[in-house]
């Protein structure tokens, strides 16, 4: 029970909302608030839902690798910020936020990488 967070990639063209269509998992978070919170707001209008919303693009991946460079350099919460929710995790700024920052500055370069412009790209979360 808690935060758990995906990005899938789909067939271009597919609705991730419909039944019939399956997606790869391509990154997984467990209780990485502040990246969820990064997610929120640049992609689904600060609507917190679990729900598919938009296509990821590859310049807000970039985005979000720089600002995870960045709380890494000066960790401050300013570019990803905790946030509380429900089983959502610690929202301090200590050694599991440097991790998760690096963590996800490390997944989303492999996406980054392997880019693949046939596949939309979602984010998920879950709780």
């Amino acid at each position: 029970m808690g935060l758990d967070m995906y990005v899938f990639a789909f067939k271009k063209g597919d609705n991730p909302n419909e039944s019939n269509h399956v997606g790869n998992e391509i990154a997984y978070w467990r209780k990485a608030n502040s990246v969820h919170s990064w997610f929120v707001k640049n992609f689904q209008e600060r609507i917190d839902d679990c729900s598919f919303h938009k296509p990821l693009t590859k310049e807000m991946i970039v985005d979000l690798v720089h600002d995870c460079a960045k709380e890494k350099e000066n960790p401050t919460g300013t570019y990803l910020e905790p946030t509380s929710g429900f089983f959502f995790g610690s929202t301090e700024i200590d050694d599991w936020f440097i991790r998760d920052m690096q963590d996800t500055e490390n997944q989303m370069t492999v996406l980054l990488n392997s880019w693949d412009d046939t596949l939309d790209y979602y984010y998920l979360s879950s709780w």
